[in-house]
């Protein structure tokens, strides 16, 4: 009974496993699957709009006079689509495996939690527009203009996240050139040390260790 029992447990934990690791691809390339789907809907969209911009100027200011009253022009879907593309291209969001922004932000929880978050708005937006495009679709009303402001609302916190994540992996890149010795880096290491030890030939070895590192490190980071 106990090797038919150790025989069936692998079988069982089998399908688990699968799901495990099914469920940890997803997750290790939501960022990349969620912008595949907006670049997606974006393009058609604009497809939409474009079959849509010869339409008579009759029509098109009645659909202007429903938009909100501003100062500002109306939100253009073409606009924001290169606005999208442009952020795609700046973070790697769809760049292949280790150069996705997936891989980058696998050890910051938070900024991979905002990314998704502000995604998910654009997505949602997205999708309104989408289902409503055969009746608007220039997207000049308000309801469209409306979703619109949120898509670009949400592309604007996008960009300022970028940045965070450009100086974050700009601050991880030069640590990591810090902490790469080379063979020469240890030669003059052990040359600071000896050197420490002729003129201080009373400090601790401990001492002469610790000026040994600060001082490497600081030639590395010139050098750099």
């Amino acid at each position: 009974m106990q090797d038919a029992s150790r025989e069936s447990a692998p079988a069982n934990r089998a399908p688990q496993t699968e799901r495990q690791d099914e469920k940890h691809q997803k997750a290790s390339t939501v960022i990349y699957d969620i912008t595949n789907v907006c670049l997606d809907t974006f393009e058609e969209l604009v497809l939409s709009a474009d079959a849509h911009y010869f339409w008579d100027q009759e029509q098109e200011h009645s659909l202007l006079s429903d938009a909100p009253s501003s100062e500002e022009p109306p939100h253009d879907i073409t606009g924001l689509r290169n606005s999208f593309a442009f952020w795609i291209d700046y973070t790697g969001a769809l760049a292949p495996d280790r150069a996705s922004l997936d891989d980058r932000l696998h050890s910051n929880d938070d900024i991979q939690e905002m990314t998704v978050e502000l995604l998910e708005m654009v997505e949602k937006n997205l999708s309104r527009l989408q289902q409503n495009m055969d009746e608007n679709g220039t997207f000049l009303n308000a309801d469209s203009q409306h979703w619109l402001s949120a898509i670009d609302s949400a592309l604007d916190r996008l960009n300022f996240l970028a940045n965070a994540i450009r100086q974050d992996s700009a601050t991880r890149y030069e640590q990591t050139m810090l902490n790469f010795v080379t063979d020469e880096d240890e030669v003059f290491h052990a040359i600071v040390i000896s050197y420490v030890k002729l003129k201080c030939p009373n400090a601790k070895p401990s001492l002469r260790e610790h000026m040994g590192d600060s001082i490497s490190s600081r030639r590395r980071a010139i050098l750099l």
